[in-house]
């Protein structure tokens, strides 16, 4: 009976010790697959400012035509550059002068957006260009399109190096644009305008 006893406390003790080890792998499994899903989520999720796709932020300056610094409800700053065009360049590192309207499409920006709340739509999934800015079209008052005003009123070229959902609203109103030469169109000559829009002219044999 001695012998019966001491194999009993044995195999509780064996139990004990398989439950423990069992528990600690369990334990550690379940750490295992926390930490995975915690880096996943991360890597998942979007970057700063993408999840203000129809939400809104404040303008807090206009660098150039086609580019504005926006600050969110929690004071993060972040550049966002207009969705499907391309507005002349003014100086910036490296650049002896300023492009053929620059200036103006800068000053016309400033206008109408610096010190504004404006709303910000993305084209998904291509929220941002290979600078990391946030790539969006702008509202003010929810409904005037900004990247289509501008365009309108000659102070940007449609940008066909990358597609966007409003390509065809905004290729005819460039058209309408050119054809009464507002703004920029009125006297851009084919030297004035960016490289790749004279390389694209030359593909498609046009003169403007």
């Amino acid at each position: 009976m001695a012998r019966r006893r001491t194999n009993d406390a044995g195999d509780v003790v064996a139990n004990a010790l398989r439950l423990r080890r069992k528990w600690r792998l369990s334990t550690g499994a379940a750490v295992a697959v926390a930490l995975l899903l915690a880096l996943y989520s991360h890597w998942k999720a979007p970057k700063p400012g993408v999840e203000l796709s129809g939400g809104q932020a404040y303008v807090e300056r206009v660098i150039d035509g086609d580019t504005i610094v926006i600050k969110q409800a929690d004071g993060h700053e972040e550049h966002c550059r207009l969705l499907g065009i391309d507005a002349p360049e003014v100086v910036h590192p490296g650049e002896p002068t300023d492009m053929y309207f620059g200036p103006e499409a800068r000053a016309y920006l400033k206008s109408r957006l610096e010190g504004k709340t404006v709303t910000l739509k993305t084209d998904e999934p291509q929220s941002r260009d290979r600078y990391q800015r946030l790539l969006a079209y702008v509202y003010l008052n929810d409904t005037e399109n900004v990247n289509l005003s501008e365009v309108k009123d000659g102070m940007a070229y449609v940008d066909r190096r990358f597609k966007c959902s409003l390509r065809p609203q905004l290729e005819q109103t460039e058209t309408a644009a050119r054809t009464k030469k507002i703004g920029l169109w009125k006297g851009v000559t084919k030297k004035d305008m960016p490289p790749w829009r004279q390389k694209w002219m030359d593909e498609r044999k046009l003169d403007q």
